[in-house]
């Protein structure tokens, strides 16, 4: 090997040690936004999950005030008919049913 070509060699071989070097640092950067990524979609499902929660709870809460209006509806109902026919039963006379 001659004396001019080793000088080249080193260069070369400085260069591709730079860009091995680049790569490494690369490498770990993206490793460490993956770890912060992976964090944040952690973070974000843990909320998604508490707001499907309280809005679950907050469904069935509304369900079981509908039912309970509804009994009261159908209670009500139930009463009404009830006096209309003791009112349309003590219009015409009927004593007995």
């Amino acid at each position: 090997m001659s004396e001019t070509q080793a000088p080249t060699l080193n260069v070369e071989i400085g260069i591709l040690r730079h860009r091995v070097d680049q790569l490494e640092d690369g490498q770990q950067s993206l490793s460490n936004q993956v770890s912060v990524l992976s964090a944040e979609n952690k973070a974000r499902a843990e909320q998604l999950e508490k707001q499907l929660a309280t809005g679950f709870t907050q469904f069935n809460d509304k369900l079981d005030r509908i039912g309970s209006l509804r009994t009261y509806v159908t209670l009500g109902i139930s009463v009404g008919v009830g006096v209309a026919c003791g009112i349309v039963a003590h219009h015409f006379g009927f004593t007995a049913l």
